[in-house]
């Protein structure tokens, strides 16, 4: 379960890198592609149902 947990936590560091990223390309007018969008959300997507399938195991 700790691999899992560590897993996750990558994972949700990994997208508040993009979201810094794309703040600060939002400083410049740059929007963020709507593929590294689609890549986020199935990341986030990914990671919740993670969470919900540790908390079903408990």
């Amino acid at each position: 379960m700790r691999a899992e947990n560590e897993t996750l936590k990558a994972t949700l560091k990994m997208q508040l890198a993009y979201v810094r990223h794309w703040q600060e390309d939002a400083r410049y007018n740059l929007k963020p592609t709507m593929d590294s969008l689609k890549d986020a959300e199935e990341a986030i997507l990914s990671a919740l149902s993670r969470t919900r399938s540790l908390e079903a195991a408990e």
